[in-house]
């Protein structure tokens, strides 16, 4: 299955030439869950603290499907 990843507030770095707000499109098993995907990422729960699915705050556990979206975010500080 393809899922539409975006990376945000340093965190885009890990993919090769890809900028902050930019979409990746990558190929998954089916049945992978958020978890899953940070590992395949090589993201910690620590270092990929909020993780939007489909616009909707995700959790670690939730099952992706085709097509869905998921931004991820590192912790957020300031005021």
């Amino acid at each position: 299955m393809w899922v539409n990843v975006s990376l945000y507030g340093g965190l885009e770095r890990r993919f090769k030439k890809k900028r902050f707000n930019k979409v990746v499109r990558m190929e998954l098993p089916n049945a992978v869950t958020v978890k899953d995907l940070l590992k395949k990422l090589r993201l910690s729960s620590k270092v990929a603290k909020i993780v939007i699915v489909n616009g909707t705050h995700g959790d670690y556990n939730d099952i992706l499907e085709e097509g869905d979206r998921i931004d991820i975010f590192p912790p957020v500080a300031g005021g």
